[in-house]
């Protein structure tokens, strides 16, 4: 039944939480990679992939040195701007 419902999809939106990206350290690269790796098969299945992400706070609170959750908007707000 479930190939039959999605047999017309072309689209897929992945939705990666920071919790599972991250741990108290920062951005997990293994799990980047798993996901990475899974993103790619749909890709080569020939789905158009769209990423929605809540992790950027995770990426960049490593190179702001903070560790475990920023406590304030404004910490929260650097880690995400950070490159």
């Amino acid at each position: 039944m479930r190939n039959k419902l999605l047999s017309h999809v072309k689209r897929v939106v992945v939705k990666i939480g920071s919790g599972v990206i991250s741990d108290q350290e920062g951005l997990d690269a293994a799990a980047m990679d798993s996901i990475s790796r899974d993103i790619n098969q749909l890709i080569e299945r020939g789905y158009e992939v769209v990423i929605v992400s809540s992790g950027a706070v995770s990426a960049g609170k490593k190179d702001l040195g903070i560790t475990g959750r920023p406590t304030t908007i404004p910490l929260k707000q650097a880690a995400a701007a950070t490159p």
